[in-house]
């Protein structure tokens, strides 16, 4: 998959996030930077192209402060929230 720059950040967000929580999370989790990024990318991808603009909300355009709040969203987990991998990727 091709990572632009906005993608690298993202990516950088993430793995600090886990490197940091290292106290709380194993190394298993540092792994699963790499997935939440691609997936939430995928999902940005897919809601730009089936998602457009109509004439009843053509306000509404997405961009990459959505695709922000999910990451951001994904560094409030906290360990005692999270059981294993499969969960936090979930």
């Amino acid at each position: 998959m091709y990572y632009n720059a906005s993608m690298n950040i993202f990516l950088f967000i993430v793995t600090l996030y886990l490197i940091f929580q290292g106290a709380e999370f194993s190394g298993d989790f540092l792994a699963l930077g790499n997935m939440i990024v691609n997936a939430t990318n995928d999902m940005y991808k897919q809601a730009i192209a089936n998602l457009l603009p109509t004439p009843a909300k053509s306000h509404y355009v997405f961009n990459l402060r959505d695709f922000s709040r999910v990451i951001l969203g994904v560094c409030l987990i906290r360990k005692n929230e999270v059981e294993n991998k499969r969960v936090m990727m979930r």
